[in-house]
């Protein structure tokens, strides 16, 4: 402990969590109570949609490209592929830019080369995870479905 001091201590946690938790979610706040409460109304109704569909989502399946990116066969139910990121292993959040409808809740999603590839000599695992701008934090939901690389 005696070597740990030095590196740790409580007045850098504080204010690592006002920076990084406290702070945010004060704004969102300002943010969402701003416009007569239409942003929380929207708030409230996505979340209860994807709260009632989450159960459904699965993985369906994935293969990689020639080039080496990763396409993810995913059904989402209702919940619109826009809405959803994914999380790489380093905690780094990436939209999902590339989505086709393949069927009713049916989406082939297409992550990059440079996000799929190879990590530290093993393969990866992303968290694909919905998300939503007025949420104070990206997966705060806590819902995430795990692709193993």
């Amino acid at each position: 402990m005696a070597s740990l001091v030095p590196r740790f201590n409580t007045s850098h946690m504080v204010l690592e969590y006002a920076r990084r938790l406290y702070r945010p979610a004060l704004t969102n706040g300002a943010r969402l109570r701003a416009g007569r409460g239409r942003a929380v109304r929207e708030l409230v109704r996505w979340k209860e949609d994807v709260l009632r569909s989450w159960p459904l989502v699965h993985l369906k399946g994935a293969s990689r490209t020639r080039g080496g990116a990763l396409v993810v066969e995913v059904f989402l139910g209702a919940i619109q592929p826009g809405f959803l990121a994914f999380r790489d292993e380093e905690g780094r959040d990436h939209a999902v830019r590339s989505a086709t409808r393949v069927g009713a809740g049916h989406y082939r999603l297409r992550i990059p080369a440079a996000l799929a590839g190879k990590g530290r000599g093993k393969d990866r695992t992303l968290r694909l995870y919905p998300r939503h701008p007025l949420l104070a934090a990206p997966v705060e939901l806590g819902l995430s479905i795990e692709i193993m690389l």
